[in-house]
């Protein structure tokens, strides 16, 4: 018994069995997929970090808001400025 593995960057491990006998040839076909991004670990702490990222952002957006200055010096809709001609 003999097990053929054959590998390639970026593609899932293929492999088979088969029986020789000294003497024998055999003519063996091996299909390789590509490997999915979404089996990558890198892929998912990316994905968390930014997640993270994005709720730390807007929970400090939300905590850290004050509310609007009533104003200081003016009223609004009303501006005096010297007039010159």
């Amino acid at each position: 018994n003999h097990i053929i593995v054959a590998t390639a960057e970026g593609y899932t491990e293929g492999s088979t069995q088969t029986v020789l006998v000294a003497g024998d040839r055999r003519e063996l076909s091996l299909s390789l997929s590509k490997k999915s991004i979404l089996k990558s670990p890198w892929f998912w702490t990316v994905i968390g970090v930014v997640v993270a990222g994005a709720a730390i952002g807007i929970t400090a957006a939300v905590v850290l808001e004050r509310s609007a200055d009533s104003g200081s010096g003016f009223s609004p809709g009303q501006v005096a400025a010297p007039l010159t001609f």
